[in-house]
């Protein structure tokens, strides 16, 4: 029960944490909401995460149905901080003067610590 407590609490500290600072680059950056649901840089960018995407659904396929492992959530977190970093880089790089990579890098260390905290918490 109390495993529970504490990562429930880590869990909402972090969430509010993560809500403060998004508001806080977006006004700071001066950072306008996307009309679409997202923009990639680039072809190399729109391709890249096509192929994350698919190699962690297989490999996320093969962990579940063909090896006898259990599927556990922050297997899920670990692939999004995974995208998340590349559409960090890939904003710095080919769109620097954009600050959109202020909330991807915010985005990929909430998935991580998402990550970390949920691995920890299964153990």
């Amino acid at each position: 029960m109390l495993n529970i407590f504490f990562l429930l609490t880590v869990l909402l500290i972090g969430f509010g944490i993560y809500i403060d600072r998004l508001v806080k680059i977006k006004d700071k950056f001066n950072i306008k909401k996307e009309k679409n649901l997202y923009k990639h840089v680039n072809k190399t960018h729109k391709w890249s995460e096509i192929a994350i995407t698919i190699i962690t659904l297989l490999v996320l396929y093969l962990i579940a149905f063909v090896y006898p492992k259990q599927l556990e959530i922050y297997y899920f977190m670990g692939a999004l901080a995974v995208l998340h970093a590349l559409r960090t880089f890939m904003e710095w790089k080919y769109e620097e003067e954009s600050n959109r990579y202020r909330i991807s890098i915010l985005n990929s260390s909430f998935f991580l610590l998402l990550f970390v905290v949920l691995g920890l918490s299964s153990l």
